[in-house]
């Protein structure tokens, strides 16, 4: 049974905020819930703050008697947005820059930061997001949170790369502080996953963005056992459920298209070219919902 604590939730208008919020105040926490856009059906009222205004930020944590924990899930959600690259770098970068150093300044002592798995993939943004790309820079497989950043020039993967930086310089200036980054592969839901049925490549980006989904309700969960069983210091996870390509396995695959990376680890496991055995020994998570079988090869 987990303690009950308080979180602010930012990003409530979301998908991943919508349902971390029902979930968390299923399971008794108090919730603060935050987003400039309206929400409704949410099970706690909303308070409409633009994470960009730095005091607004700072003022949710006097709401209610104080935050306890934060999940910070609130910022523009794909590089693919009609606006500046540098526009979506900067709007980013500002949001989790306001809301981790109000955290630290209110002496908040647990932090869930939504990073990206697009974070360490040198991914391009659109145009050019249907072009073939570069080998995916993997340094190793089955793939973990250790791996360097490498978010090359796409303006989302570089906020979230920043974020993960600066998450990890607080918890060493803060002793007591848990920081947990999750880059999040995509997320699946009841609704199911439909991505284009087109041939791979070799190295493939969208093949390794594919083939590592989460389902929304295992997000819930571990953002719930990130807030709460995570010891004091950085972490950074690589949450995922992998499932075979309309019948490839995780290790067929991973010879037939992505030769280049090393495989150092058994891909027979849940996340199947993600290493959970971190999640599941510190957190005692692993992925419980199916997701669906994803597009053929040609």
């Amino acid at each position: 049974m987990f303690p009950r604590m308080r979180v602010l939730v930012t990003g409530a208008a979301g998908l991943l905020g919508s349902a971390a919020i029902k979930h968390l105040h299923a399971a008794g926490h108090g919730v603060v819930a935050t987003d400039q856009r309206h929400a409704a059906g949410l099970p706690v009222p909303l308070h409409q703050v633009d994470l960009a205004d730095d005091m607004g930020v700072y003022n949710l944590f006097h709401s209610g008697g104080g935050v306890d924990a934060v999940l910070h899930l609130g910022n523009i959600p794909n590089p693919n947005q009609p606006l500046p690259r540098q526009k979506l770098l900067a709007a980013n970068v500002g949001m989790t820059a306001n809301v981790l150093y109000a955290a630290g300044d209110h002496g908040v002592e647990r932090i869930v930061y939504a990073s990206s798995i697009q974070a360490t993939m040198d991914m391009v943004a659109w145009p050019k997001w249907f072009e073939p790309q570069g080998p995916c820079p993997f340094p190793r497989l089955p793939m973990d949170g250790n791996a360097p950043a490498a978010p090359g020039q796409n303006p989302y993967a570089l906020s979230k790369a920043h974020g993960e930086q600066l998450l990890a310089e607080l918890c060493r200036a803060n002793a007591k502080l848990a920081g947990v980054a999750l880059r999040l592969p995509g997320i699946c839901g009841r609704t199911g996953w439909n991505p284009p049925r087109r041939p791979f490549h070799a190295g493939c980006h969208e093949l390794i963005e594919g083939m590592a989904l989460l389902h929304l309700d295992d997000a819930c969960r571990l953002f719930e056992a990130a807030l709460l069983r995570s010891p004091p210091g950085y972490r950074c996870h690589f949450p995922a459920s992998c499932r075979a390509v309309a019948g490839i396995a995780p290790a067929t695959l991973a010879r037939e298209f992505l030769p280049h990376i090393p495989v150092t680890g058994d891909l027979r496991g849940p996340g199947g070219l993600a290493d959970l055995g971190v999640l599941r020994d510190e957190l005692g998570w692993t992925p419980l919902e199916p997701t669906p079988l994803l597009w053929p090869k040609a």
